[in-house]
């Protein structure tokens, strides 16, 4: 198509567009009457009856902390990489179940730290 016939038909558009802003301008719908609400308040019922005791629950008692086992290069131990990969906690419980004596954490390379993920809520040794 030339630029002739698309200017054309852009202008053709243009003319039927406001033809329709204009015809239909004009025939605005009245808005609906709102509706008319009626209150009516009431006495609440009186109560004789106490209110029933809140269900009780049973919680299952903490487990204690493992023994402390020192460190020893003797037993066997684990490179951990990806700390963000795993949670501190239940790798902790199974390696210590499992007779790990150490844990060592990947922190970075040629002098760029990466500190381990410290947001698990365990504290981070350093040193």
């Amino acid at each position: 198509m030339s630029p002739r016939v698309l200017a054309a038909l852009g202008g053709a558009l243009a003319v039927g567009v406001a033809i329709a802003v204009v015809i239909t301008h004009g025939h605005k719908q009245a808005a609906p009457t709102p509706p008319t609400t009626t209150t009516v308040t009431t006495a609440p019922a009186p109560t004789t009856t106490a209110p029933p005791p809140p269900p009780t629950t049973t919680q299952p008692a903490p487990t204690p902390p493992p023994a402390a086992v020192p460190m020893s290069w003797d037993n066997a131990g684990a490179i951990v990489w990806h700390s963000s990969d795993v949670d501190p906690t239940w790798l902790g419980q199974t390696l210590r179940a499992a007779g790990f004596g150490w844990v060592a954490v990947y922190l970075g390379e040629n002098g760029r730290l990466k500190p381990p993920d410290s947001s698990r809520g365990l504290p981070v040794r350093k040193g």
